[in-house]
C-alpha cells in the first residue's frame, strides 16, 4: 500500500498544449471548446472551491471541471478573487451557457422516486440560480514547472454533480480521466444524495456510462484514515495519498484492470 504523495507515472496524463494558444479574447470570441475541457479531465462534484486537486495532482492534469450547487456566482468570483490557485493567475474568465455545455441537450439521471422526493426537499433550500463559468490560469513567473502544469482550465458548474457527469460528459460521449469525492457533505453538508454510495445515483450515472469510467477515483475527507477503504469498490488499488485541510486525508485509487 502507497502512502506517500500519489503517483499516477512519470508522464503527464493530460496535455495542456491546446491551452497555450488561449487568450482572454479568443475565450471571448471563439466557441467555447467544450470537447477539450473534457477530455482526459478531473471531475469533482461538491467541491466548494478546493484547490487540493489541482496543487497534489496538477502535475498530471490540466482540466478541471467543479460543480457545487452551494455556489452562487458571486460567491465563486470573491472566494477567486480573495484566495486564488496558489502560485497561478487568471489569464481569462467568461460565463458559459447551457447550450454551449450539452450541444446534443441536456440529458437528466435516471432517479427512483425515493430519489426524486429528496432531490425536491433539497433543490427548495438551494436558492442560488445556476451559472457556469471558464477560467484559464498561468503559472506564476516565479513558480518552477515542478510546482503545476504551465496552464491549466476550470470549468466551475452551480449544478447537481449527478446531473452534471450526466449532461456533460454521457451527453457529450466522454468519460472523465478522474473523479473526485471529497467529503461531500450529503445530509447536513447539503447534499442531497450520497456520492460515496455506490448505490446511489453519482456512481450509477458513471458506471452506467457506454464510453466507460474514470481510470481514477479520489476521495477522502476530514479525518487522518479518512481515505481508506474506497467506497466504491470497482477502484481497489490505492495510488497514494494527500493531506486535506490541515486534518484530514485524500487517497488516490486506480480503476480494477
Amino acid at each position: 500500500v502507497k502512502t506517500g504523495v500519489p503517483n499516477l507515472g512519470n508522464d503527464a496524463i493530460c496535455s495542456s498544449d491546446w491551452l497555450i494558444s488561449v487568450t482572454a479574447q479568443t475565450m471571448a470570441t471563439e466557441p467555447f471548446p467544450v470537447m477539450k475541457v473534457l477530455q482526459q479531465s478531473l471531475y469533482y462534484p461538491a467541491s466548494g472551491i478546493d484547490g487540493g486537486p489541482v496543487k497534489y495532482l496538477g502535475r498530471w492534469f490540466s482540466s478541471f471541471i467543479y460543480a457545487d450547487y452551494g455556489y452562487g456566482r458571486q460567491m465563486f468570483l470573491d472566494e477567486l478573487a480573495a484566495r486564488p490557485f496558489l502560485g497561478y493567475r487568471a489569464i481569462g474568465l467568461r460565463s458559459v451557457e447551457k447550450n454551449e455545455l450539452a450541444p446534443n441537450g441536456w440529458l437528466e439521471p435516471l432517479l427512483t422516486n425515493a430519489e426524486i422526493q429528496q432531490a425536491t426537499r433539497y433543490m427548495k433550500e438551494r436558492g442560488e440560480k445556476p451559472f457556469c463559468e471558464w477560467v484559464i490560469f498561468e503559472r506564476d513567473a516565479s513558480a518552477p514547472p515542478s510546482h503545476g502544469p504551465e496552464r491549466f482550465s476550470l470549468l466551475y458548474l452551480n449544478a447537481d454533480g449527478a446531473a452534471a457527469y450526466k449532461a456533460l460528459y454521457v451527453g457529450n460521449a466522454m468519460r472523465a480521466k478522474a473523479i473526485a469525492v471529497i467529503q461531500p457533505g450529503h445530509a447536513f453538508g447539503g447534499n442531497w444524495t450520497d456520492f460515496t454510495d455506490p448505490q446511489a445515483i453519482l456512481a450509477r450515472v458513471v458506471f452506467s456510462n457506454p464510453v466507460g469510467m474514470p481510470d481514477f477515483f479520489i476521495s477522502g475527507g476530514f479525518g487522518r484514515l479518512k481515505y481508506l477503504p474506497t467506497p466504491w469498490p470497482s477502484y481497489p488499488s490505492l495510488l497514494g495519498r494527500y493531506s486535506y485541510g490541515g486534518m484530514g486525508s485524500v487517497g488516490v485509487w486506480g480503476l480494477e484492470k
